[in-house]
């Protein structure tokens, strides 16, 4: 009987985890299937992670691991159950009796505020309705709940969800009604800056590029070579340590924009037939990075404190034979993958220039809304006003640590990079939520 009850709890299992895989595949083959991103300019680009390129196999692989251990759980829980004597108390079991771990308390950042907004000033356009749209697109599928480092502010996914399906009927209104009327504004405090928000930019490098090598285009962007136990430096790669390995993805003559490139993480190459090809990050050869700009402006090569890439491009072009050089100071070496036609952030969704923001999400969470004001400058980085802006938290940077820093996608190409260059100005950001 015991043989035959082992038997039976086993064909359980089994169909249980036929039933769940299932489920799991048909989930995820409906999330893509409603994204529908084929009105997004094309020249909307951003920085990658490997996090934002985990293909969906991968994510049924670990979901349907989660969903095993839960299930091995409960058959212990029950076959303890059955050994326990009647009326004694027992600990529950469910999923909410074992929360995910809470992040250390710290300092609050989010201040609640009475503040009259100028609405006339808010910029709007279709690219602020994609933004919401994606932003919507993330909440719905979104597997964690937001768990931020202030935890006097309580967020849950649908609070967010609801605050930007108001902000959608808002605008579509033409904002008859005042901002502040319509919504909770929590100002971003940041104990180190004064209380403001400090912002730079990314962007998406695009270069021209050959399939083959030519006297002109010679210099190779590599892919990830998997098979060596021991990745090359940035000067070894220089002097040949990867060459004839058949890891060549395109040849680009501009050797200054693919350093650029490689510092961006992403980057769109357009090649002399007419066709494009989109290269992300694929990996790095774990050498520390060192910041080529410091120590330029260290030697008195740049204006003192003053770095930016339209400045290290002039001396580097009337130093030629230096720039190699200077760049091998840097061992660090990115690869790149081929992706899809969109840059995908984050947060698994499109990045739009000029709203999609690169935030550390223990402080700001993925798919809330922000409303900023956000510093413009001119071509030596100096302050010459302000634009109203909705911002998306959908990205992440290496750099980007804490509530005092956000990083704005630019967009792609030479306009794209002029804005990023040199931006490094303090602005007012608030979370909004609906009331």
């Amino acid at each position: 009987m015991k043989n035959h009850d082992r038997l039976l709890t086993l064909f359980k299992k089994h169909l249980l985890f036929l039933f769940v895989f299932t489920s799991l595949v048909n989930a995820d083959m409906a999330y893509w299937d409603r994204l529908d991103f084929t009105d997004l300019p094309i020249e909307n680009r951003s920085k990658n992670h490997e996090q934002a390129t985990i293909d969906t196999s991968k994510n049924i692989s670990l979901r349907l691991e989660v969903e095993m251990n839960s299930l091995s759980l409960e058959i212990s829980n029950h076959s303890l159950s059955q050994k326990t004597p009647p009326n004694t108390p027992q600990k529950s079991q469910s999923r909410s009796a074992h929360p995910l771990p809470i992040k250390a308390q710290s300092l609050a950042i989010y201040q609640k505020v009475v503040q009259n907004i100028p609405e006339h000033l808010l910029i709007r356009s279709l690219d602020t309705f994609n933004a919401i749209r994606h932003q919507k697109h993330y909440l719905r599928y979104a597997r964690k709940e937001p768990q931020l480092r202030d935890q006097s502010l309580l967020l849950n996914n649908q609070k967010l969800l609801k605050t930007l399906e108001m902000i959608e009927s808002w605008l579509n209104n033409n904002r008859q009604e005042p901002l502040a009327a319509l919504f909770d504004l929590y100002q971003i405090i940041s104990p180190n800056n004064a209380g403001k928000v400090r912002f730079t930019g990314y962007y998406t490098e695009k270069l021209s590029a050959r399939k083959h090598a030519t006297t002109e285009y010679r210099y190779p962007i590599y892919a990830y070579p998997k098979f060596l136990k021991k990745l090359p430096s940035r000067q070894e790669i220089a002097e040949g340590a990867l060459q004839n390995k058949q890891l060549e993805l395109a040849w680009v003559s501009d050797r200054i924009t693919l350093y650029f490139m490689q510092i961006q993480g992403s980057g769109m190459l357009e090649f002399d037939d007419g066709s494009t090809k989109l290269l992300t990050f694929g990996g790095k050869n774990k050498y520390p990075y060192r910041s080529l700009g410091r120590y330029m402006a260290d030697k008195g090569y740049l204006p003192s404190g003053v770095i930016t890439n339209h400045l290290i491009r002039k001396w580097l072009e009337k130093h030629p034979k230096q720039t190699q050089a200077l760049f091998n100071r840097n061992a660090s070496y990115v690869f790149f993958k081929e992706s899809g036609e969109k840059v995908m952030t984050a947060a698994r969704v499109p990045a739009i220039a000029k709203h999609t923001i690169s935030v550390d999400s223990d402080y700001i969470p993925f798919g809330s809304v922000l409303l900023a004001k956000v510093p413009l400058k001119d071509f030596k980085g100096k302050l010459t006003g302000y634009d109203w802006r909705l911002l998306f938290p959908q990205d992440h940077g290496s750099a980007v640590n804490g509530s005092s820093h956000i990083d704005l996608y630019m967009g792609a190409g030479k306009e794209a990079s002029e804005l990023s260059d040199g931006l490094s100005l303090d602005g007012v950001v608030y979370l909004l939520l609906k009331k």
